[in-house]
């Protein structure tokens, strides 16, 4: 049982460094098949969150191995920041609208140099109802 559990961890491991070091732009994404798009989001947002659960879990300690007062203040500020974004972005947005809004997004060939978790911003603030041409186009003018 361990030699089979050791070659699918070096099997997966293999195959997430080569799709890790993809360079996930709106190229790559039109190169994914339909049905994968979902997928990717829902594991994007799920990394946000645990992205988020990390920092504040994880705040810098004391020489006793206490959590500072700095990094409870800064842990609470990141909770209510985290809390406003969600709200404005995250709680009535569903998986497809994003899908739906990257596939729009990366049809324009300017925006395919553009990182997709850079293009889920965007998507994310159209959907609140934000402004974004001028972040499209501080986004095609980086590499």
């Amino acid at each position: 049982m361990r030699p089979m559990l050791i070659a699918f961890v070096v099997s997966v491991c293999a195959g997430t460094s080569a799709f890790a070091q993809e360079r996930r732009d709106g190229n790559w994404w039109n190169a994914q098949a339909p049905e994968v798009r979902p997928y990717f989001i829902a594991g994007m947002l799920d990394g946000v969150s645990l992205g988020f659960m990390y920092t504040i879990l994880s705040p810098s300690k004391d020489a006793d191995g206490h959590a500072t007062e700095e990094a409870k203040r800064a842990a609470d500020a990141a909770v209510n920041s985290f809390a406003v974004a969600q709200r404005k972005y995250l709680l009535t947005v569903k998986v497809g609208q994003i899908n739906d809004g990257l596939n729009e997004f990366y049809k324009d060939f300017r925006n395919r140099s553009i990182l997709v978790a850079l293009g889920a911003d965007v998507v994310l603030r159209q959907i609140a109802g934000e402004e974004t041409d001028a972040l499209i186009l501080d986004l095609r003018s980086r590499k």
